[in-house]
């Protein structure tokens, strides 16, 4: 198998993804939660993925970050405070 570098990067399949996903619509990518095609605008940055954007879209993001909180607070703050009244003192 042969090795393909990017900027001196070499390409993991994640880049192979991506790249399979921009040759079959260039003007959009598809969502890693919803599954759905949608425009590049849709996705957050992110400097450490190979296409430079989120695998999930800014809605599905938004969605699990409000399901995963309680009472307006992160999850593993209601987990925290659970933790530390349970510790005897």
């Amino acid at each position: 198998m042969r090795r393909i570098s990017v900027n001196g990067r070499r390409v993991h399949s994640e880049a192979t993804h991506a790249a399979t996903q921009l040759a079959r619509n260039p003007f959009g990518k598809h969502c890693s939660d919803c599954w759905q095609a949608k425009a590049l605008s849709e996705f957050n940055r992110d400097a450490t993925r190979l296409d430079g954007l989120q695998p999930g879209c800014k809605s599905c993001v938004k969605a699990r970050t409000v399901s995963r909180t309680a009472g307006g607070l992160p999850l593993w703050h209601t987990i925290r405070d659970a933790l530390r009244a349970a510790a005897p003192k």
